[in-house]
């Protein structure tokens, strides 16, 4: 059982009334909290109400100036109208209306937005709560522009009052956008082979990689070093990373609610509930684009996390929820956010403000919504609101330019996603894939060559853009180059965009494996995301195991497992895995709450009960931490649950599979694609691996002369270069004819940890 949050007191009639007295006094204050709150945000909207009789545009800061393609036309300027509210259209209307004068006058139109001038007082621009900004100068509008095309442009404003249905058109303004090659552009689908991305500048491929980068917090800083920023986090990209994630979400929403006795100039203040936009953090991410854009580098823009819609009254949980009714929002629970139509209009409001300031950017690459909502089968609800998004968020880009929708929902709102979320790796075949969080471990003498064998093995397996979590431990350990660009410099040397690539087996011969004796191949189970390490419900209890992985994120495990005291929260994971041989399933425990019984099922029948003996929380006695049940070669359906009266729970801190082998080949893993006539390889030494080494005792061995047969090819003579993944360089160079049905016949005279394989047609 868990301890009691309540202090004991002496007397049981005491300590009751003392509960009591508590309880109450909680409840009463988390009630005046909140009200207090939605009065805060009452507070901080009135600055942003506009009254006049007038309904004109002035100030308009421009002249006449040629752009480059994709470059940012900006126009600052003052609407004299009346509102309330100026994010909401239905209340204040400013649009841009674009003409092409080269195109017959086709016209276009394209959002401006509200705009106050923020300065973070400290000089750095930090995507986190607290934070102290100056207002630098007086509210006004601005429109954002770049365009694709060369030739003239005109531009004009125009303001409509829908309450009153007054129109303000300004007169034309004049520009002329002329090519340029230094500019890659828009990121877009490829045509050829729709499961990658390409440049729309000049149809290169674009080959996303890097590590998210969600925010700035001081506990994430290095040893004795300032707060992070996202200026140092940026100097260190310096053109290593093609692609990354941040967040607009906790602790730097974009919409959200106040928080209570802060500064006035501090980041709570600047928000306002629902349907307001924090014009300090709008101000951060202008920095961020800045800084992006300086790089070429491209940004999946996280706009929320399920935090948001758990229940609780820490400020990032439903109680600061700009949408819960107690905050002025249209939903009494967080279950009825998915269908309100309030709800609804709001978001697309918030995308249509995201799409109006940031909207020009080239580096704007794509929209990832809702983020960590695990691996269960969504709603219809669910799945209408995501397809309304995506549809609306269309009808703001697709005149301009592309731009990518996608969320972390699964099943068949993926097929909504204009990018799929694998996870785990399921490839769809007529949309880019996406890995936004690659497996990684918290052992930092692993967490490098990890990295490595999780970015180079995904990008092998076909994902359009692999990025990995956390950054604060590439910062750490300064990974930061050039691990990254080595992958993406590879990947531009094969015509991944240009004609489709299918996954092909390819089977490993004969490998000199040093005098390696026995070897344990091994793969390490482990939930996706963070959520599962501080407490969730388990949304998923069946899992398929890849016997080719040595790694798996599966999303919808959990580390916990609850017992019949907590049946809410029950959960009996099951593993069908295919074992190539007799081996074991290793559960490494972590933690137990009370007296229990460890269960593992095999097709049905128990076959291994462990029982802990306990009261309170504790550590298992070291001869139970580690429990080894055996597994028969062949179909294994494995469950694994805890049982016993009143039983509890007991958390996990790993799960293996592994089975012995004196089989070099059986520690050779090869991952490939293959084109006709091109073909591109990830090959790893599985020797080189950290549960195998950490965790079973294994030693690593270089494996010499590995023999492989791949299928496939056109009939002709082919080179295959062996790539250093490390250093990107070419380590070995040879030549194989094809032979029997498409087939070459090759191998690697020396295989360390891993290399690449380039294989390409000889003319």
């Amino acid at each position: 059982m868990e301890r009691s949050n309540f202090k004991e007191t002496r007397g049981k009639g005491k300590r009751t009334i003392g509960m009591s007295i508590g309880l109450l006094a909680w409840l009463l204050c988390t009630q005046l909290c909140q009200a207090d709150l939605y009065e805060q945000a009452l507070i901080n909207r009135q600055p942003f109400v506009h009254q006049t009789q007038n309904f004109t545009v002035t100030n308009i800061d421009y002249q006449y100036q040629t752009v480059d393609r994709y470059e940012k036309i900006e126009l600052t300027f003052d609407v004299d109208a009346p509102w309330t509210n100026p994010f909401d259209p239905d209340d204040i209307t400013v649009m841009g209306i674009i003409e092409f004068p080269d195109q017959g006058g086709l016209r276009k139109s394209v959002p401006a937005f509200y705009y106050i001038p923020y300065e973070p007082t400290n000089g750095t621009t930090q995507l986190q709560g607290d934070v102290s900004y100056t207002q630098t100068g007086s509210p006004c509008w601005k429109l954002r522009y770049a365009c694709a095309t060369s030739g003239n442009l005109k531009i004009q404003i125009m303001v409509h009052k829908p309450s009153t249905n007054q129109y303000y058109y300004s007169t034309w303004m004049n520009y002329y956008v002329r090519d340029a090659d230094h500019n890659t552009g828009y990121i877009q689908q490829s045509t050829a082979n729709p499961q990658y991305f390409e440049y729309a500048s000049d149809n290169a491929l674009f080959y996303g990689c890097g590590p998210n980068l969600p925010w700035t917090r001081w506990d994430e800083r290095l040893p004795d070093g300032p707060s992070p920023t996202m200026e140092d986090y940026m100097s260190k990209v310096d053109g290593n990373i093609s692609a990354t994630r941040i967040w607009m979400c906790h602790y730097a929403w974009l919409e959200w609610m106040p928080a209570l006795n802060k500064p006035a100039d501090n980041s709570w203040n600047g928000y306002a509930g629902a349907n307001y936009y924090n014009q300090m953090v709008a101000a951060a991410f202008d920095k961020v684009f800045a800084m992006a854009e300086a790089q070429d580098l491209k940004v999946m823009l996280t706009l929320d996390d399920n935090n948001e819609l758990m229940t609780g009254n820490t400020t990032d949980k439903w109680d600061y929820n700009p949408n819960n009714t107690a905050n002025g929002g249209a939903c009494s629970t967080p279950s009825a956010y998915w269908s309100n139509t309030t709800v609804r209009q709001q978001y697309k409001n918030r995308l249509r403000y995201i799409y109006a300031r940031w909207g020009y950017s080239a580096s704007l690459w794509a929209i990832n919504t809702w983020n960590d909502m695990g691996s269960s089968a969504p709603s219809t609800d669910i799945q209408n609101y995501h397809q309304q998004m995506r549809d609306y968020l269309h009808s703001l880009s697709d005149p301009h330019r592309p731009i990518f929708y996608g969320t972390n929902h699964k099943y068949a709102v993926q097929a909504i996603s204009d990018y799929a979320q694998a996870q785990p790796v399921a490839l769809q075949t007529d949309k880019p894939n996406v890995l936004q969080e690659c497996y990684y471990t918290d052992n930092e003498d692993w967490f490098e060559q990890t990295m490595i064998q999780q970015l180079w093995g995904n990008f092998a397996k076909g994902q359009a853009a692999v990025m990995i979590w956390p950054h604060d431990i590439i910062d750490k350990l300064d990974l930061w180059q050039p691990v990254f660009g080595k992958l993406v410099d590879f990947a531009q040397t094969i015509n991944l965009n240009d004609k489709p690539f299918t996954t092909v087996t390819v089977p490993v011969g004969s490998v000199n494996t040093n005098g390696a004796g026995t070897m344990t191949r091994v793969i390490s189970v482990a939930p996706y995301g963070d959520v599962p390490e501080w407490g969730m419900m388990a949304t998923q209890d069946e899992f398929e195991i890849d016997t080719n992985q040595t790694n798996l994120f599966l999303e919808g495990y959990i580390y916990t497992l609850y017992g019949t005291s907590r049946s809410a929260w029950r959960t009996t994971p099951t593993f069908d895995i295919t074992m190539p041989a007799a081996g074991e399933i290793v559960l490494h425990v972590g933690e137990v709450s009370g007296s229990l019984h460890l269960d593992v099922y095999n097709n049905e029948v128990l076959i291994h009960s462990e029982s802990y003996i306990g009261s309170g929380r504790y550590a298992p006695d070291t001869s139970q931490e580690y429990v080894h049940v055996s597994l028969p070669a062949g179909n294994n359906n494995v469950r694994v649950e805890i049982s016993g009266s009143g039983s509890d729970w007991l958390r996990l801190k790993q799960l293996y599979f592994a089975w012995q082998t004196t089989q070099g080949k059986d520690m050779v893993n090869v991952t490939a694609r293959i084109a006709d006539d091109e073909a591109f390889a990830y090959v790893q030494n599985l020797t080189y691996n950290q549960a195998y080494v950490t965790e079973f005792g294994g030693a690593s061995w270089i494996f010499y002369s590995v023999h492989m047969t791949m299928s496939g090819f056109d009939s002709g003579t082919y080179t295959i270069e062996v790539v250093n993944v490390y250093t990107g360089n070419v380590v070995e160079t040879r030549t194989a004819t094809t032979w029997g049905d498409g087939k070459i016949s090759f191998y690697i005279q020396t295989l360390p940890a891993d290399r690449a394989l380039r294989i390409t047609k000889n003319p």
